[in-house]
């Protein structure tokens, strides 16, 4: 039984050293590096050379280069032997005991096909606590009341292993290449799968939270793509009739963007907002009633 751990990485070498120090050595990791600058490269390269082992080092060599294409392309580099595939972010980390006892759980989990695990997040160099895990883990707290829902109401890359072959190579799932939310459609795709599903509750990633992450700031770009981004998971949802997540109206998003937008001339994202709105209108409906009956 093999465990991957997948990692895009741009320009964050001493926080990528931190959490590749909290992963076991027998764990095979594969870095992706987004256009890092050159000196920042040359020391990633030196430090994976002589330090560790377990790390396969790869570049992203495509023109679309951000966190999703980076994901894609660890996906296509894991190991033949890779059983089970575990994302994290480069500046974020694992608690190395809780890790392993996790590894280990996989490796009783024959059946399952994603196994959620807890995480915790902290604000970057206060280690204050942050409230972004609070509803993720809620649906781990609630289990197994939360099997219903939790692989359609987990957005994020982390905080969860997934069967390589039958899961993600089966269903040819891939990330969508966007500077943000470009995990959103992948972990939609991923509950449609249907899969079988358990749970490890204890605390084994650490969530960072910093000032200048995608999520603390939001730019036009970062906006347009949020609103596309979740146009499209709602579209995804409502043609399967999911009505057991809340369907998010997007108008900050595209509030943020319109200046953006009226710039390329993408005319057809207001079209995808009225058509997004009326569906989250009416699915939201159908949610407070689902969730009302649990």
């Amino acid at each position: 039984m093999s465990v991957s751990i997948l990692i895009p990485h741009k320009d964050s070498v001493v926080k990528l050293c931190r959490l590749l120090n909290s992963i076991p050595e027998k764990v095979n990791v594969v870095v992706v590096d987004d256009d890092s600058d050159i000196a920042n490269l040359n020391r990633l390269k030196s430090i994976c050379a002589t330090k560790y082992s377990n790390v396969k080092l790869v570049s992203n060599m495509s023109p679309e280069r951000n966190a999703g294409t980076a994901r894609n392309v660890a996906i296509d580099n894991c190991p033949p032997e890779t059983n089970w595939v575990i994302f994290a972010d480069a500046d974020d980390e694992f608690k190395i005991d809780a890790l392993q006892g996790l590894i280990d759980h996989l490796q009783e989990s024959v059946s399952s096909d994603v196994v959620f695990f807890n995480c915790v997040a902290k604000i970057e160099g206060c280690e204050e606590n942050s409230k972004r895990c609070n509803g993720y883990r809620a649906l781990i707290e609630s289990w197994p009341d939360s099997k219903h829902l939790i692989a359609f109401c987990w957005p994020v890359p982390w905080g969860r292993a997934i069967k390589f072959n039958e899961v993600i190579r089966a269903n040819n799932l891939r990330f969508s290449s966007r500077i943000a939310s470009n995990d959103l459609e992948f972990s939609a795709k991923v509950a449609l799968t249907q899969p079988d599903i358990t749970v490890f509750p204890e605390d084994v990633y650490i969530c960072y939270e910093s000032n200048n992450s995608l999520t603390a700031t939001l730019t036009p770009e970062k906006a347009l793509d949020r609103l596309k981004a979740n146009i499209s998971r709602n579209r995804l949802y409502h043609m399967h009739q999911i009505d057991v997540v809340h369907y998010n109206y997007c108008g900050k998003f595209l509030l943020k963007a319109i200046p953006l937008i009226l710039k390329r001339r993408e005319y057809f994202v207001f079209w995808d907002s009225i058509k997004n709105f009326l569906i989250s209108l009416h699915m939201n409906f159908l949610y407070k009633k689902t969730i009302a009956n649990f």
